[in-house]
């Protein structure tokens, strides 16, 4: 998804309503709301506390209580809440920005309020300081820098590290810069992995990614990498170490393969060599390590996919927001897959699939995250988050479960449970109004009323109205001949 250029940008504010570009221009008022008489999901526990009010000054909670407690402050902005629920705004805590501004919308669209950004840049820095001065509506962001790898790093761009000395000073200068934590990849050598964990307990800067394949998944999960993405890395670990395939998994990460093989070693081979009574175990010492877990179930069934689903995700209706190009890019890759042995994709999903169910068995503390990225077919900024949530409950979640990796989880692995991830006094006012209680089915966590981000309430009809924009600018860019890049 190419930038929003300013002719762009023209067009998408000329195709708003007079009151969805005034409500989307400013959140700087720091006057006060009030949910009325309304039912509240808090996050905190599971239970629905009916009738309450919460009131909101500033961007904070500041009131919650019944509502013969608390009373509607006089001059408040009154949005009632009869027969509805207000829960904690949703955390995706694995997505790739790039510099698709656009997608903040979808996030926010969908009840995003928080992201995790894994690849991050000065763009994403600038964005994070323009959403938290009310200058820009998007999710609060909070960034890794730039991926951190070794030689050869296995994605362009990768910052590359080779010796402990260059490790703390890489992490050092992410920390100094403004990041909020280092992303790793797979091919860091195991000295440089663990001077850099040196470093993140030194310097109190959290670590998060991949294992390095060289390292392995259960001599990390002891080592204070403070999250763990995918579930592929931990099947990986269940191939035995004096298999080929171990070897060749190595060699195929650092690309000394042909691209066929070493997708093949790396998407489908690992799967064959598992046996389902070994994952259990793996998945008690995951638990006990009190790391997190952001299985991404979203991308591994898009990198699994089936040719019913890939029918299916063709009629999605928010494939109005994906540029032309993006989605005929994607229907190749997906081309691609399916032609492969539909048998091995079966098989190596339900292994995946059967690692997060055995995480949650063990009582790992897990994230919802969904590795939105432009060049992973169908999966789309805000959508994705409410269907990865999904995904947590069809693997042995309850809905409260799959919402606490998306609300309350999210909150505490980046420590900052003092500030989001419930409904109370002194939270961020990061809301989410809903037809019917999320608490039953996770579906009604997308029946939204609206959405308040940082205090600041956009109404379902305002968003739906910027939606409508957005695909209307989308499809404008896909008639341009020579469309603008910002540099």
């Amino acid at each position: 998804m190419r930038p929003i250029t300013l002719p762009l940008l023209l067009s998408f504010f000329a195709l708003c309503s007079a009151g969805c570009q005034k409500s989307f221009e400013s959140g700087r008022d720091a006057g006060t709301t009030a949910f009325a008489n309304v039912n509240v999901v808090p996050m905190d526990r599971e239970v629905v506390l009916r009738n309450y009010t919460v009131v909101v000054t500033a961007g904070r909670i500041v009131e919650v209580g019944p509502v013969v407690e608390v009373s509607v402050p006089a001059g408040a902005k009154v949005i009632d809440g009869t027969g509805k629920y207000l829960m904690p705004g949703l955390a995706d805590m694995h997505v790739h920005l790039e510099r698709e501004e656009r997608a903040l919308l979808l996030f926010v669209a969908n009840g995003v309020t928080t992201v995790r950004n894994m690849s991050g840049g000065p763009q994403h820095l600038q964005w994070r300081a323009q959403i938290e001065a009310g200058d820009l509506l998007g999710p609060t962001i909070y960034s890794t820098g730039p991926i951190t790898d070794g030689d050869p790093p296995f994605a362009r761009g990768s910052m590359i590290v080779t010796s402990a000395a260059a490790a703390e000073r890489e992490l050092l200068a992410q920390r100094d810069a403004g990041y909020d934590g280092m992303k790793i990849l797979t091919n860091l050598r195991p000295e440089v992995y663990e001077a850099i964990l040196a470093a993140s307990e030194k310097y109190d800067f959290p670590v998060y990614g991949h294992v390095p394949t060289r390292v392995g998944y259960r001599r990390a999960l002891g080592m204070g990498q403070r999250s763990f993405e995918h579930t592929l890395d931990a099947v990986y670990d269940l191939v035995p170490e004096e298999s080929p395939l171990h070897s060749g998994i190595i060699e195929a990460w650092e690309w000394r393969r042909d691209m066929k093989s070493s997708l093949e070693t790396i998407w489908l081979g690992p799967h064959r060599a598992v046996s389902n009574d070994r994952i259990g175990p793996l998945a008690a010492e995951a638990a006990a390590s009190g790391a997190w877990f952001c299985p991404t179930l979203l991308a591994s069934r898009r990198m699994h996919i089936r040719a019913q689903a890939f029918e299916t995700l063709q009629r999605e209706p928010y494939n109005r927001y994906v540029p032309g190009d993006r989605r005929a890019a994607w229907e190749t890759m997906v081309a691609s897959i399916l032609s492969e042995d539909e048998a091995a994709h079966r098989h190596a999903l339900a292994i995946e699939l059967r690692v997060a169910e055995e995480l949650h068995r063990a009582d790992a503390r897990m994230l919802a995250g969904t590795d939105t990225h432009p060049g992973l077919p169908f999966i789309v900024p805000g959508f994705s988050l409410q269907e990865e949530v999904r995904n947590l409950v069809d693997v042995g979640f309850t809905p409260y479960e799959a919402l606490r990796a998306a609300t309350v989880e999210p909150a505490a692995m980046l420590r900052k449970s003092d500030d989001f991830g419930m409904v109370k006094p002194g939270q961020r006012a990061d809301l989410i109004l809903v037809k019917a209680n999320p608490l039953e089915s996770v579906a009604n966590a997308e029946s939204r009323v609206g959405v308040m981000v940082r205090g600041r309430w956009v109404s379902d009809e305002r968003l739906q109205t910027a939606l409508d924009a957005l695909a209307q600018a989308v499809a404008v860019e896909g008639t341009a001949t020579q469309p603008e890049h910002r540099q």
